[in-house]
């Protein structure tokens, strides 16, 4: 979720650089959630982000932090690392 923060707000691809996750209560397969992803910071080449996952109460059952490297889709596609249809899917992001 954080990486879609990332790519949702900044429009850059990310690249995890470091990352901590609590865990306070279990998400079992089937069980309804919700998913917010923050960017608390950024730079040129980097993003502070924050990642908290809540159960149908509303309680937070995980919640996680990271450093992500930024990267423009154009220097992802002269590195080879994305699809050719990539493209569409980011741009509609």
């Amino acid at each position: 979720i954080m990486s879609r923060a990332a790519i949702h707000l900044l429009k850059k691809l990310p690249m995890t650089k470091s990352m901590t996750v609590d865990y306070f209560k279990p998400v079992r397969t089937g069980m309804e959630i919700k998913a917010v992803g923050e960017v608390v910071n950024e730079s040129e080449r980097e993003a502070l982000v924050r990642g908290t996952i809540y159960d149908a109460d509303g309680e937070v059952c995980t919640k996680s932090s990271g450093t992500l490297g930024l990267f423009s889709l154009e220097h992802m596609k002269k590195k080879g690392v994305v699809r050719e249809n990539f493209e569409e899917w980011f741009n509609r992001s």
